[in-house]
C-alpha cells in the first residue's frame, strides 16, 4: 500500500555569521572575535614550532528554523587568506550541540595569498556532514563550525612552521524543506474488532530521506479517507 502526500517546499536560511568564538586544542589563535563580520579585521592562526594552532570554534549563528523543517544540507563559507602558498585546511568540521563532530570537509587546495572578499565553500545543498539533524540542533547556540589550519611546508619538514593564516569572516547557510513526502510505504495494516484500520509507516522506505530523519513531529492532516501523522505512527482510516 502506498500513500502519496503533497510535495515539499524548499527554503534556505542565512547565510548567518557567528556571535561567539573560542579556541580548542591549542593556543595559536589571536583576535578570534574578528570573524564576526567581513570587515578586513582578522583572526590569526600562528603555527609556531611545536605548537598547533588548534581549532577555532565559531558558534551562535542565531538560526530560527521552523519546527517542521527537514534539513537537507549545510554550507559553510570562510573568508580569509594565508601568508604563504603552504597554508591549508587541517580540518573543517561541524559543531553539533557544542561538540565537534561529523565528517571532515577540509579542502586540499592552498588558501589564497590575499583576501579578495570571496569565500571558500564547504558542504552545500545536499551535505549533512555525516550527521542527522533536527531544527533544534541548528537553532541552538552550540551549533557552528570548527576550523583548523596548518603549514604544509613545515609539516613536510617534520615540524610546525611560522606562517600565518588569517580569517576575516565565517558564515553558514542552511538548506531545508517543509511539507509532504513523495512516497510513503506502509509496512503493516491492522483491522481491529470494531472495524477500525491502522497502518504503520516503514521509515526506511520514505523516498528521498534518511531513516534518522523520521522521528521529528509532523503536522496531521486528512488525505483521501485516512487521517495520518507522519513520518511514523498509526494511521487511522
Amino acid at each position: 500500500l502506498v500513500v502519496t502526500t503533497e510535495g515539499a517546499t524548499n527554503f534556505t536560511a542565512g547565510p548567518n555569521g557567528p556571535t561567539s568564538a573560542a579556541e580548542e586544542s591549542g593556543n595559536g589563535w589571536h583576535n578570534i572575535n574578528n570573524i564576526f563580520a567581513s570587515d578586513n579585521q582578522y583572526a590569526d592562526a600562528h603555527d609556531s614550532p611545536g605548537d598547533s594552532a588548534g581549532y577555532l570554534k565559531a558558534t551562535g549563528f542565531n538560526f530560527s528554523l521552523p519546527s517542521n523543517a527537514q534539513i537537507d544540507g549545510i554550507q559553510v563559507d570562510i573568508e580569509g587568506y594565508g601568508d604563504s602558498v603552504h597554508i591549508r585546511d587541517a580540518e573543517i568540521k561541524i559543531i553539533k550541540d557544542g561538540s565537534i563532530s561529523g565528517s571532515d570537509r577540509a579542502r586540499i587546495d592552498a588558501w589564497p595569498l590575499t583576501d579578495s572578499n570571496s569565500y571558500r565553500i564547504y558542504g552545500g545543498l545536499n551535505d549533512k556532514w555525516g550527521l542527522s539533524w533536527f531544527p533544534t540542533n541548528i537553532n541552538a547556540s552550540g551549533f557552528g563550525v570548527a576550523i583548523m589550519l596548518y603549514d604544509a611546508e613545515a609539516l613536510q619538514l617534520g615540524g610546525w612552521g611560522g606562517s600565518l593564516g588569517h580569517i576575516d569572516h565565517v558564515r553558514i547557510k542552511i538548506y531545508y524543506h517543509t511539507g509532504g513526502i513523495d512516497v510513503v510505504k506502509v509496512s503493516s495494516v491492522t483491522i481491529a474488532g470494531d472495524g477500525s484500520v491502522s497502518a504503520n509507516l516503514n521509515a526506511d522506505k520514505l523516498e528521498g530521506y534518511d531513516p534518522t530523519d523520521f522521528f521529528q513531529p509532523k503536522p496531521t492532516g486528512l488525505y483521501g479517507m485516512c487521517t495520518y501523522e507522519y513520518p511514523v505512527g498509526n494511521q487511522q482510516c
